[in-house]
């Protein structure tokens, strides 16, 4: 994703949104995955510049921890909720995060290349290819998305200048 010039954005380790509110445990999810990172890098020093947190939640905590980590809060404008998404209706999602861009002038949005089995589901398997924990779909999807957006005259800010999200450009 690096190579391709993507943004990698820190979402947490293990993504436990109730980590949220405990500075240490928060500080620990964040420092996991950028280590995580980094080792898939090959680059023992880098760091994330942006977080995303679990569930999209924010808290006093996190507040107070990013700031502290030299990071910057990286919300999302529209969620879309592509966790409920199957290779059978995945053309709604695209749809919907498309009328979400029209009608904000762009934005940012979500799109998990992994599901996390949900409390209580009985039956998850991400080989199921009819259920929504299966995620091939995904790249044809995000595909699709990103040819629709051009299309419609979106322009996609470069991730070594994107400033954050109140970057007008995209």
């Amino acid at each position: 994703m690096m190579t391709e010039g993507h943004l990698l954005v820190n979402h947490s380790y293990w993504h436990q949104p109730f980590a949220l509110f405990s500075e240490k445990s928060l500080e620990k999810e964040i420092d996991d995955c950028d280590a995580k990172i980094a080792a898939a890098l090959h680059s023992p020093s880098f760091k994330t510049r942006f977080f995303r947190p679990p569930c999209g939640w924010q808290t006093p905590v996190l507040e107070r921890l990013l700031p502290r980590l030299q990071k910057q809060l990286f919300p999302i404008t529209h969620f879309g909720y592509d966790t409920n998404m199957t290779r059978h209706n995945y053309l709604q999602w695209v749809d919907r995060t498309l009328q979400a861009a029209k009608r904000d002038g762009g934005g940012l949005f979500v799109l998990h290349d992994r599901r996390l089995r949900f409390w209580g589901e009985r039956f998850y398997d991400p080989m199921d290819k009819d259920s929504s924990a299966y995620r091939g779909w995904v790249p044809d999807a995000a595909a699709l998305l990103i040819r629709r957006c051009r299309d419609e005259g979106f322009r996609f800010a470069d991730p070594h200048t994107f400033t954050g999200p109140g970057d007008k450009r995209s």
